[in-house]
């Protein structure tokens, strides 16, 4: 039996009530109250703070059977909220009154308890005298608990560790022998056995991945779909993450989705409002087109859509792929891999690789196996236990999770569910707001996936532990990245997206106390609401009671689907409560649309968080710039024809979402001082819009573009925005429109722009220059600049010397249409020309006929890869670069081959190569490379293979399209419209 559960959320009670005591002893002394009772109170609390802090902080690793003990403690939860919405309340006063008089920032700060009244002295009085008959019991309550040192929670941050997949290695070479099937054919390619193998002669082909949860599916399909050859060999992949809420129409646009989106990167959010989509669509995306599709987490409901998806797919070229993964096959006739459980010894190489990494520790090896013996064949515990061993690699913190008493406490539960007592010890082992963390994101539906920051900010905007002082990267960045490291919030295909295993999302709701509740249309029993803080709404209708309106504490709502929803703003303004102590309030989620939001979210003071990004709304309504306390804004995917003038009384407002045609209708967006994320500024010529407004926003951070910058009126009004103050920025995008700017202005504003020496990557599109300012290669001024890009600059003539920037590693110049040469002035004057450079990408300059090659006493270290796309004019490329390249991709510029012998004979180590439309000319392929190359991607071109079959030696991959072949000494040609020829030694490229 399972005595009591693990309680998550009291973790903040203590720091709150610290705060809580801090802030009324100001007030008090402020006031001249502090004397008698007041201050026996006060000072009885003050005392006590230890020892409650430590019992809270103890409640959050144990698991607690005391009735009286968690009554004690839903006490101190209770008065800790409302001691926060109190001083929420003083802080909102405090607010208003200095902008009602106009009061600096610094002065109204300063000016703690500006406009208290006496009632709301009354109110703290009333709050600190419960606060000390609940405390004066928090030392016997400690006494209790008989605290043993060996459970202290771990705590500290450690480097991200990358995932790493272990134990399936049988089934990985199998899968892939299924999708390329030449790899049975034979162990390596002789010389003599070059065969022309035309790519599957069967259409469309389904693999299911079949498996309980837990044993690595997922992990298995992510591997196979990021193999390099896999990215190769497809033109499209795309990835589908599958829930039980099983929705048609949505299921088709995913795909659409996840399609477009791996051909045309873009931020998903953004994507989804642009992106309108139909089982239709799906047929023009993969027409002829080899693409391999992922659906993630198949239920028994995709059969119903299967004939329907099937017919749609046959679109495809011979030789695509689904995968499926699934609990059971799910579609029949498909070819089948099965993960049963692990044995122990596998599971103890992958429990020891996560807890030793590449490290060996004799003494904990014994220790380690009777581990593995307890975790029931499941990869995900193995990786779980190992990440929780790794933080202490002692016997006796080994020995305590070895004999925890988790592993037999749940008698007849584990085995049914394997998986609880490994979860269970890991949460045990949680420090305490890592474990609150991780519980906020159990509400959130199935196959929901994260965003790092969006989460970020959630957890920043229900902390109790307000940010006083400016902090660019949040703890709560910390906090996310220490669950990641710990498996318990595991990556994607998607960048920056994660997602929560669905085992222990179970095994969180089943063993802890989160407060967190998901709402949805499945025919469970509705739990009482009350009891929970944190709420997600996962309906397709929401004109139905939920019992929301009167529950005033819920601190995060957030919404899913709705699509069912007829009016959605009336169904908003009968669920949401009023009044409300709300932190949290997302709509982003919402696929019915409304044209103006709630005005019940106005009088949400105490709110920090609000996401209307898609929802549809065209006006923002003046009552919301009352939300003083607000953080973050989202308004993605929003139209809007005007914007409130008072917008700018937002001051508490950190991370504004928004497209640029919304930030340029904010009136005085410089007045919002906190703002950390603020993407694009577009500069005006009105007052309340210029260049000038970015003066004061020095902790803008991360990305920033500046854009129509040929509307500076002056290029005093750029000095006085002092972009080099703002040291947060890591990325800096500087845009003119390419119609409407003229030379000497773009020179003159372009050398008023310096930015900090901080930034990472800087690119500059349009600029109308003939020359670029000198601080573009200051290398003694941007110590970690690691990317620029220089896009549509028609008229520069000659580029500034960025051979010398130190730490550059990506370099792209695209439609500088005046550059004729490239040469010493490029490289500059050192004997390390781009000490750090990498990849090098020219594209679309059309004038380009001549790249001189560096100096005998100059090298360029580290290059490995050089693209060139639509330069037809160049005529030759620089030998020296030749012979260190591993990677070299040409497209629609065969004058490049022109010369004889071609700069192909210089490249002597070459491992990449990828030539695209080049007809019209024929490429001779040498021996030398030939002998070396792994890959080798041709399409639309004519070539002839020296040597041919005779010096093939290191080719794993060799792709065509629309390729003609031209035999030595033969004039009979071969065309190839689609060939792939693949060896059997399938490994990752990686150079």
């Amino acid at each position: 039996m399972v005595g009591g559960g693990l309680t998550i959320g009291g973790w903040f009670a203590g720091a709150v009530i610290a705060n809580f005591v801090g802030k009324a002893r100001s007030i008090l002394e402020e006031r001249h109250e502090l004397h008698g009772d007041v201050a026996d109170m006060l000072f009885n609390v003050e005392a006590s703070l230890v020892h409650l802090q430590t019992v809270v902080d103890v409640a959050e690793r144990r698991p607690i059977a005391d009735g009286t003990f968690t009554d004690w403690l839903q006490m101190i939860k209770k008065i800790a909220s409302e001691a926060e919405e109190l001083l929420d309340d003083f802080e909102t006063k405090r607010i208003q009154k200095s902008l009602q008089n106009k009061v600096s920032g610094l002065l109204a700060y300063l000016m703690k308890n500006l406009g208290l009244v006496d009632d709301d002295i009354w109110k703290l009085k009333t709050l600190l005298a419960r606060l000390d008959k609940i405390a004066s019991k928090a030392g016997n309550i400690l006494d209790l608990l008989k605290l043993n040192d060996s459970e202290v929670a771990l705590t500290g941050f450690l480097p991200k560790i990358q995932p790493v997949f272990l134990g399936r290695e049988d089934e990985k070479d199998k899968l892939m022998s299924i999708i390329f099937p030449s790899l049975a054919q034979t162990e390596h390619f002789a010389s003599s056995k070059m065969q022309e193998v035309q790519w599957g002669t069967a259409g469309v082909r389904v693999i299911c991945i079949v498996g309980e949860a837990g044993v690595g599916k997922t992990a298995l399909a992510q591997v196979i779909y990021n193999n390099p050859n896999v990215k190769e060999a497809f033109d499209l992949r795309g990835w589908v993450f599958l829930s039980h809420k099983f929705d048609s129409k949505d299921f088709f646009k995913n795909i659409d989705h996840s399609f477009a989106a791996e051909q045309h990167p873009f931020d998903s959010e953004m994507g989804l409002e642009a992106f309108q989509a139909s089982s239709e669509h799906l047929s023009s995306i993969i027409h002829n087109k080899r693409f391999f599709l992922v659906l993630d987490n198949a239920e028994d409901n995709l059969q119903r859509e299967w004939k329907t998806l099937s017919e749609k797919l046959t679109e495809g070229a011979a030789g695509s792929i689904v995968l499926v993964t699934t609990r059971s096959a799910v579609i029949t006739e498909t070819e089948v891999i099965t993960l049963g459980t692990m044995p122990t010894d596998v599971l103890s190489t992958i429990l020891k690789h996560h807890a030793f990494g590449i490290n060996t520790k004799n003494h904990l090896e014994s220790t380690g196996e009777e581990i593995a013996g307890k975790l029931h064949g499941l990869p995900l515990l193995a990786e779980l236990i190992g990440r929780l061993l790794r933080r202490k690699l002692d016997e006796a913190h080994w020995r305590n999770v070895s004999e925890s008493e988790w592993w037999e406490n749940y008698g007849d539960l584990a085995t049914t569910n394997p998986a609880l007592p490994s979860v269970t010890i890991t949460l045990e082992f949680l420090s305490d707001h890592l474990k609150r963390c991780l519980g906020y994101c159990s509400m959130f539906p199935s196959s929901y996936l994260f965003d790092k920051k969006k989460l970020a900010h959630m957890w920043m905007s229900d902390s109790m532990q307000q940010h006083h002082e400016f902090v660019y990267e949040s703890r709560e960045i910390q906090w996310f990245d220490e669950l990641f490291n710990r498996s318990l919030i595991k990556p994607t295909v998607r960048e920056n997206k994660y997602i929560m295993n669905e085992k222990i999302k179970e095994i969180l709701a089943l063993i802890t106390q989160t407060g967190c509740y998901t709402v949805e249309d499945s025919s469970r029993p509705q739990a009482n609401l009350y009891g929970f803080n944190h709420i997600a709404i996962h309906k397709g209708d929401f004109d139905v009671s939920m019992g929301l309106r009167e529950h005033t504490k819920a601190r995060s709502i957030l919404f899913f689907d709705g699509q069912r929803t007829i009016k959605l703003n009336a169904a908003l303004a009968t669920i949401l409560p009023q009044p409300s102590a709300m932190r949290v309030l997302d709509l982003s989620c919402i696929e019915s649309k409304m044209e103006r939001p709630p005005d019940v979210i106005g009088t949400y003071s105490h709110l920090r968080y609000l996401d209307l990004s898609f929802t549809g709304i065209t006006m923002f309504p003046d009552s919301f710039c009352g939300l003083n306390h607000l953080k973050v804004l989202g308004m993605r995917g929003c139209r809007f024809r005007e914007m409130p003038r008072a917008m700018n009384k937002l001051v508490n407002l950190r991370y504004l979402y928004a497209e640029v045609c919304t930030l340029s209708l904010i009136q005085g967006i410089g007045q919002l001082t906190n703002l950390q994320c603020l993407e694009e500024f577009a500069v005006g010529k009105l007052e309340g819009h210029r260049i000038t407004e970015l003066k004061n926003l020095n902790n803008l951070g991360g990305y920033l573009c500046i854009s129509n910058l040929e509307k500076v009126s002056c290029a005093k009004e750029v000095s006085d925005t002092e972009l080099s103050r703002k040291m947060y920025i890591q990325k800096l995008v500087l845009k003119w429109h390419p119609e409407s700017a003229s030379s000497d202005s773009c020179m003159q504003v372009l050398s008023q722009l310096k930015p900090n020496g901080n930034i990472e990557d800087l690119e500059i599109q349009f600029y109308m220059g003939a020359l670029f300012p000198e601080w573009i290669a200051d290398n003694r001024h941007f110590t970690i600049l690691r990317y620029i890009k220089f896009s549509g600059c028609k008229i520069l003539v000659k580029l500034p010397p960025l051979g010398q920037l130190t730490h550059l590693k990506i370099l792209i110049l695209q439609g500088l249409e005046q550059i004729q040469c490239i040469g010493e002035e490029f490289y500059g004057s050192y004997d390390r020309v781009f000490p750090s450079l990498e990849e090098l990408t020219f594209c679309d300059m059309k004038n380009w006929h001549m790249w001189l090659d560096i100096k005998q006493t100059q090298i360029i270290p580290k290059i490995r890869k050089i693209v060139i796309n639509k330069c037809r004019r160049l005529s030759d490329l620089p030998k020296s670069i030749l012979g260190s390249l591993k990677e070299l991709e040409l497209s629609d510029c065969k004058e490049i081959f022109g010369k004889t012998p071609n700069c192909l004979e210089y490249a002597n180590i070459l491992r990449r190569l990828k030539v695209h439309n080049c007809l019209g000319i024929t490429i001779n392929f040498p021996n030398q490379l030939l002998a070396s190359i792994k890959v080798l991607n041709l399409q639309n071109c004519e070539v002839c293979f020296q040597g041919r079959n005779e010096s093939i030696g290191s080719l794993r991959i060799f792709l065509t399209i629309g390729c003609h072949e031209v035999r030595e000494g033969k004039k009979k040609k071969n065309t190839y419209d689609t060939q792939l020829i693949f060896s059997p030694n399938i490994e990752d490229l990686v150079y």
